[in-house]
C-alpha cells in the first residue's frame, strides 16, 4: 500500500482522488494485523514536513518492510514519469534531491527494512 507523505496538503495536491493518509495508515494496520504480510511503499515520496514523525507513524502500522523512491522525472521503459505539473509543484515546495536524501536518512533510522528504488520491488530471498 502506498503511502507518499504525510502532509495531507501536499497528498490533496498531488493525489486529489486518493484516500487520506489517516486512511491509508489504518488499511495497512488492520492488513497487518490480520496477519497478511504486508508492504509501505512511499514511491514516489512526496515533500514531508516532519520525516521523524513520518517514520513513526508507518513503522507503527505493522508493516514487514518498507520501499522509498524519489519521483521520476523521465519516462523509462517501465516507469511513468511525473507529469510537468506535478514537478512544477514539486520545485515550488522546495523538494529536491538534497530534502529527499535528508528524509530517506531519517526514515533509514526508524525503518531498519527500508529499502530503496527496484532493489525494493524484488521478491524476497
Amino acid at each position: 500500500m502506498t503511502v507518499t507523505t504525510d502532509s495531507e496538503q501536499v497528498r490533496r495536491a498531488f493525489e486529489p482522488g486518493c484516500p487520506g493518509n489517516n486512511a491509508r495508515l489504518e488499511a495497512i494496520r488492520a492488513v497487518a494485523a490480520a496477519g497478511i504480510s504486508s508492504c509501505v511503499t512511499m514511491t514516489p515520496l512526496l515533500p514531508v514536513e516532519d520525516p521523524a514523525g513520518f517514520a513513526r507513524a508507518v513503522a507503527a502500522t505493522g508493516a514487514g518492510s518498507f520501499i522509498v523512491q524519489p519521483i521520476h522525472v523521465t519516462r523509462g521503459k517501465f516507469v511513468a514519469g511525473t507529469r510537468q505539473q506535478a514537478l512544477d509543484l514539486v520545485r515550488k515546495l522546495g523538494w529536491d534531491n538534497d530534502r529527499y536524501l535528508a528524509t530517506v536518512n531519517i526514515l533509514r533510522h526508524h525503518l531498519p527494512n527500508l529499502s530503496e528504488g527496484k532493489a525494493g520491488f524484488a521478491p524476497p530471498d
